[in-house]
């Protein structure tokens, strides 16, 4: 998490102090970077050459992250000289309990400057997966608050999950290159409750947009979100939507066990997003006084999307179903000198 005055944005915020949600961070972390990244930590157009031992990780989570990225990268210095690994997040309970030498876990809302010592210091920022947890303005600010972490010629990556372009198929049992492909409509009835309440919570509605707009240095007639007139200057250096799960030819055995992994971790996802949305409505109804007919009509969307994660539980159960989608990502270089 980023914000701790975005609660009410975070879709996930009821989930923020269980143990079951360490963990599932953890196990997505785990399943993008090999669905997704192909095992990668750092993306292929960051030039590894240059990153000596300053990265930092806003919206860090647990850390799990860094301390990966210790464990690979940086394994034959941790016990020489480790490198510097922060790691940045408003919810310190998270924080895994033994970083490995050289990571430092800080508790930050992302969303507010960061301290003057963290400023121009990093080789790489990384950022993954923070559109559900912060409001569109607050993001503006959290973007342009991680570019000045960077040092010049420093490189942001990041990669968000945009929940439009998630899919589910029912498996046929037939076979052969004519087998029939059937859209689920019970999924897409549940992202479209889920793109609402991205909405009513004033998420950003759209990701792969908002990625690239968001390090275009704007006129300041439009830097009033956040974007100051002395915001610097980000080269964007490759963009892709980075397909997972069934958007994703699988070739091998092990690539089908990360797709799976990633159909099974989307479908949970879809329904965690759904409970945010009965449950800000469940709220609404105790704290509102509605007429009959409003209220029959809230009443019967909660019983609609409880019925929706009924059947998201069966089709997992019954492994009838792939989930796929993309990954916005983008590498951004921060210039090495200023107009």
């Amino acid at each position: 998490m980023t914000s701790s005055t975005g609660h009410e944005a975070y879709m996930l915020y009821h989930r923020r102090d269980q143990i079951e949600e360490e963990q599932r961070l953890d196990l997505q972390h785990e399943i993008v970077t090999n669905a997704v990244f192909g095992g990668q930590l750092i993306y292929p157009p960051v030039s590894l050459s240059e990153i000596k031992d300053a990265i930092a990780d806003v919206g860090c989570g647990t850390g799990v992250w860094l301390n990966d990225l210790a464990r690979t990268h940086f394994a034959d210095r941790l016990k020489l000289r480790p490198p510097t690994l922060v790691g940045f997040d408003v919810n310190a309970k998270a924080f895994t309990k033994t970083p490995e030498p050289g990571v430092q876990l800080v508790e930050h809302d992302c969303t507010k400057p960061f301290a003057d010592r963290y400023h121009g210091r990093f080789d790489l920022v990384n950022m993954r997966a923070l559109a559900y947890a912060v409001p569109e303005e607050g993001f503006y600010r959290l973007v342009a608050n991680a570019v000045q972490l960077l040092r010049p010629g420093g490189y942001l990556q990041w990669g968000e999950s945009e929940s439009k372009l998630w899919k589910a198929v029912l498996q046929s049992q037939e076979t052969g290159p004519d087998k029939a492909i059937t859209e689920s409509e019970e999924i897409k009835r549940s992202l479209e409750i889920v793109a609402d309440e991205r909405s009513a919570r004033m998420l950003v509605p759209y990701l792969p947009n908002f990625m690239i707009r968001s390090l275009i240095r704007l006129p300041p007639e439009k830097q009033a979100l956040a974007i100051t007139h002395d915001y610097d200057a980000m080269n964007i250096i490759y963009f892709e939507l980075r397909p997972g799960g069934a958007s994703k030819s699988s070739e091998g055995e092990l690539d089908a066990k990360w797709t799976d992994a990633f159909s099974k971790l989307t479908l949970e996802a879809t329904k965690l997003l759904l409970s945010a949305a009965r449950m800000r409505k469940e709220a609404a109804n105790k704290n509102e006084g509605h007429d009959n007919e409003t209220e029959t009509w809230e009443q019967d969307s909660v019983t609609k999307i409880k019925s929706l994660q009924s059947y998201i539980d069966g089709a997992i159960a019954r492994g009838d179903m792939k989930m796929g989608g993309v990954f916005p990502t983008l590498v951004a270089r921060k210039a090495t000198s200023q107009r």
